[in-house]
């Protein structure tokens, strides 16, 4: 709620413990992690000088490598079963 409530505020907050981490701590990398700084990507690594990756950009990512591992099951239980196979009729003729 923060986060979207004063979005500027958010922003500078991020900035400063990201600038942090790259000063004190030599990060080279900074993943943001929420999606409400969606679009903070960009001006974050001009300033920096440092990669910084979108959250959503990087959980699509993660479940695309889960779906591709093999990693991804379906639930157990009737929510979790595949659906019956749709029945197709023939059009009517006329």
């Amino acid at each position: 709620e923060e986060t979207d409530g004063d979005p500027h505020r958010t922003k500078a907050k991020v900035m400063e413990v990201a600038r942090a981490s790259v000063e004190e701590d030599c990060a080279q990398l900074i993943v943001l992690g929420c999606a409400g700084m969606v679009g903070y990507a960009e001006e974050l690594e001009q300033v920096l000088g440092v990669s910084v990756m979108d959250p959503t950009s990087v959980t699509l990512k993660v479940c695309e490598g889960l779906g591709d591992a093999g990693a991804l099951r379906r639930s157990p239980g009737r929510c979790g079963e595949a659906p019956a196979p749709k029945r197709t009729v023939p059009p009517a003729c006329g």
